[in-house]
Formats: C-alpha cells, sequence, structure tokens
C-alpha cells in the first residue's frame, strides 16, 4: 500500500459535503431498504463509466446523458428491479424519478443521476418509488444506510474510503458499491457511487475515473456475463479548498493513485462476495508480448469454467490454465511457460515441475491466492481477479426470480 494514501473506514459520506441515506420502499420484500439517495449541496463536477451491453436499461442512457453537462448534485438508486426491457414505461421512470428527486432537494432535474439494479423485464412501481423518496433523512451518518439499500444477492454492504494529502490539505475519496453476480469486463451487474472533496476539473476527473476503471471494475470476473445497468459515478464537489486539479501534474497522479486504490479494493471486495465462492484469486500474466495480450490471457483463465471449478475443488490442474490460454489464439512457447500457485511453481519450461502439485494444493485451499503465469515474450504484464464456481451459484441463479 502507497504509506501516503491511507484506508480507512467510512463510505460515501466520508468526503466533505455529502450527505446519504437508504430506505424501504417496497421494491424488495420483508422491508428490506432498497431506494438510495447521494447528494451534495454543492454541485459536484462529474464522470462515469457504463455497462457497453446493447440490451441497457434506460437509466443508463439518461443517466449517460445527464452526466454530459459535466455536473451532478445528487443519484438516486433503487435495487430489486433493473428497469431493464420494459417499454416506454421504462424510458420515462428515470425522467420522472429525477424530477421527484430534484423537487424534493430544490435543484434542477438534469443534476440528478438514476441506477437501478434487480429484476430485468419488470415495471419499476413509480408510486412506491415517490412514497420513498420522502421517508428519506439525508445525513452523513447514513451512508451505511445508503450502501445497504443498493445490494441485491450481495451477501454483504460494500462501502470504502481513502484519505490523503493534496499540498497542506487533507482530502478524502469514499464510496459504496454493490454486485456478486453478471460480473465481467465491459463492466458488470454492479452500481458505485464515489465521492471525493478535491477540487478537480471534469475533463481530469474523466481521465482519472476511465484508468482507474480499467484496472478495477474492467478486472474481474464471476460468472462471464455482462450486465443491463453497470454503473460507475464519481462526484468531486471541491469542498476542500487547494490548488484546483486542472493538470496531469503530481497532485494529478496522486489523486488517481488514490482513486485507482480504492477502486482495486471495490473490486476485490466483489468477488470475495460473488454468488457461491468461497475463493477470489488473483490472476498475474507476466511478460507478454503487449498489455492487451496479457489482458486476454487473464480474462481467459478468470473466466474458463473448468479453471474456475478446479479453484472450488482445489485441484491444480494447470493444463486447464494452459488450455484456456490457447483458446486465445495468440501464440505463445509453451516451452518457455512458468506457472505458479503463489510461490509455488508447478510448470517451467513448459513441464510440470516434480513434487509441486500437493505443495500447490495447500495454497488452494486458502480462501485467497495468487495464480501467477510467466509467459517470458517481452515485458508487459495484466491482472485480474476470480472467484471459483460453486453449487451454490447454481442455486442462487436458478432460482433468483423465486
Amino acid at each position: 500500500m502507497n504509506q501516503e494514501i491511507h484506508l480507512m473506514r467510512g463510505g460515501v459520506t466520508s468526503p466533505k459535503g455529502f450527505l446519504a441515506d437508504g430506505v424501504s420502499c417496497g421494491i424488495k420484500k420483508k422491508g428490506k431498504r432498497d431506494l438510495a439517495l447521494v447528494y451534495t449541496p454543492t454541485k459536484a463536477n462529474a464522470a462515469g463509466v457504463f455497462t457497453k451491453n446493447f440490451c441497457r436499461a434506460a437509466c443508463v442512457d439518461y443517466t449517460k446523458k445527464a452526466i454530459k453537462n459535466g455536473t451532478l448534485g445528487a443519484v438516486i438508486i433503487n435495487s430489486g428491479n433493473a428497469n431493464a426491457c420494459t417499454g416506454s414505461h421504462g424510458v420515462q421512470s428515470p425522467k420522472d424519478t429525477a424530477c421527484a428527486a430534484g423537487e424534493l432537494l430544490g435543484i434542477p432535474t438534469s443534476t440528478v443521476a438514476v441506477c437501478s439494479t434487480g429484476v430485468i423485464g419488470v415495471r419499476l412501481p413509480m408510486k412506491k418509488i415517490y412514497q420513498g423518496l420522502k421517508l428519506l433523512r439525508l445525513s452523513r451518518k447514513h451512508g451505511t444506510r445508503a450502501s445497504q439499500a443498493i445490494m441485491t444477492t450481495d451477501k454483504v454492504h460494500k462501502e470504502r474510503a481513502v484519505r490523503f494529502s493534496l499540498g497542506t490539505k487533507t482530502v478524502t475519496i469514499g464510496g459504496m458499491a454493490k454486485g456478486a453476480g453478471m460480473i465481467h469486463p465491459n463492466m458488470a451487474t454492479m452500481i458505485a457511487v464515489l465521492t471525493t472533496d478535491v477540487h478537480i476539473s471534469t475533463p481530469l476527473l474523466n481521465k482519472a475515473l476511465k484508468r482507474a476503471n480499467q484496472k478495477s471494475f474492467n478486472a474481474i470476473t464471476v460468472d462471464g456475463d455482462e450486465s443491463t445497468n453497470d454503473t460507475v459515478l464519481l462526484l468531486a464537489n471541491g469542498c476542500v479548498t487547494h490548488p484546483n486539479l486542472r493538470r496531469e501534474d503530481k497532485h494529478f497522479r496522486k489523486f488517481e493513485r488514490a482513486l485507482t486504490m480504492l477502486m482495486e479494493e471495490f473490486a476485490q471486495d466483489i468477488v470475495r462476495d460473488g454468488e457461491g465462492a468461497t475463493k477470489c484469486v488473483e490472476v498475474l500474466l507476466q511478460k507478454a508480448k503487449s498489455e492487451s495480450t496479457a489482458k486476454k490471457y487473464a480474462e481467459a483463465i478468470s473466466t474458463s469454467a473448468l479453471v474456475k471449478t478446479s479453484l472450488y475443488g482445489e485441484d491444480p490442474n494447470w493444463g486447464r490454465i494452459i488450455a484456456a490460454m490457447g483458446s486465445v489464439k495468440t501464440p505463445f512457447h509453451k516451452n518457455r511457460l512458468a506457472i505458479y500457485f503463489d510461490k509455488v511453481c508447478v510448470v517451467k519450461k513448459g513441464v510440470e515441475m516434480p513434487g509441486s502439485q500437493s505443495r500447490a494444493k495447500k495454497v488452494m485451499s486458502k480462501k485467497e491466492f495468487q495464480i501467477r503465469v510467466v509467459i517470458n515474450q517481452g515485458q508487459a504484464e495484466s491482472k485480474m481477479w476470480t472467484s471459483d464456481l460453486t453449487h451454490e451459484y447454481i442455486r442462487i441463479n436458478a432460482n433468483y426470480r423465486s
């Protein structure tokens, strides 16, 4: 960890000037929280990244349009209903939601982002959304309640923050995220709202978010399925007075490192909480010809059902790893290949190391470990995080709508 950047307990309201809450409005059963609102009275510069799924939900299109102005004042999120593939009603729903939230907060509708997550193909019950808005009690103390309200199949709520200095000022980046299934690069069934009190221009905010996203939320997979609703928003309200970040100098680079650290932590949280998962495994590809090639190999290994079931069975079946790499159809020299489970070398120069299987099996008994593949064809590397594929994953998704 960078010693100048400190992980801390906190969440979406940890930075100065942000308020939030999460309530139950009746979309979910049993009174679970299902409506969250994040708000900053000081309008924030904003950036976002979104799903690349062609069948994206209407709220994604709405928020992409809203964020083009580069500023936001609030983000409203419902869980339990994705509002995807619901026709003209679905298109109108985020507009009506933003309008109602804007009236409640006294801010322009155009500065309200809208996100939804949950079951696809079901109309959003707007009366319940309106009733839920009246129940919200915005506070810096209610960030955890907001993070609980965006959960779907998540077992735990996810909130984090980092703190660091810019010049003589101490600044914070906080956030909340959700996601456990339909997790794969090009975003996933995940929502994340990140907040900061740093004073930074919108163009730089976009650069930092997109680059950090490639190393975090676009470097995880649980089941290889992309979602219709994925959205990551970053709001910077500038409530801490320090020189405005307008160029890619040392202060901006520090901000980007802090943001990347926070997002990588959230990304790993999502994999740890993957539906039915018992393992969180880092797949590191080293010494490839290019970063793009390394990423393809890492993704092939991380997504392979055969590799993921061997992780569950704690079987160091390295043959499945090289088979997955071969499916990329980008040639590599098998006789240069090395494969490690943590520090245990199971393959060297393309051949299994005698006595390595029992030691590798002990590594695989841990909840978290690393698979490192060294191609020895260049200097580029890439990493991903993946989970194992278990009986429980099948049970959860076989009965998802029941």
